[in-house]
């Protein structure tokens, strides 16, 4: 009974997801590919959010006359691991970059964006012009996609 006391008292102290500026200890290198330790489901227990990162090689033809150009796109894709042993494979993926351009960085924060009790968590993408901001909701059985905010930097 005190665990499920001390997980509650924890989420009470999580940050309402649109007021989170995430810090640079919460951010990552997209190299970084050590997991990240949230209490997803609410069982007091740290669940993990393994990444991996892969890159896709397309051929793209600009015009009827132009060279073939070969293009990569950067992704990252992650695995969420809970207490329980159960596993969701890819359950989010994201296009971090290309060939020309990557972000430099990405974060997951836990936030709350309702008060059902259940951990949300913000996802963070940017480098030193731009930012994105994905916010996801925590249903019970899937996570949604709240919002999608891109951002200039001045």
């Amino acid at each position: 009974m005190s665990v499920q006391l001390n997980a509650q008292e924890k989420l009470k102290q999580v940050t309402d997801c649109r007021k989170i500026i995430v810090q640079d200890s919460d951010r990552r290198s997209f190299d970084d590919r050590s997991s990240v330790a949230i209490d997803l489901d609410g069982d007091g227990k740290p669940d993990t959010i393994t990444p991996r990162t892969y890159t896709v090689k397309s051929n793209r033809k600009i015009s009827d006359k132009a060279k073939i150009k070969l293009r990569e796109t950067h992704w990252i894709s992650f695995n969420i691991k809970t207490s329980k042993g159960r596993v969701f494979n890819s359950f989010f993926k994201y296009n971090y970059g290309t060939d020309e351009s990557n972000y430099w960085v990405y974060a997951f924060v836990p936030c709350r964006i309702n008060r059902d009790g259940k951990t949300d968590f913000l996802f963070y993408s940017g480098d030193d012009t731009t930012e994105e901001t994905i916010i996801f909701v925590n249903t019970g059985n899937v996570f949604e996609i709240y919002s999608r905010k891109v951002e200039e930097l001045r």
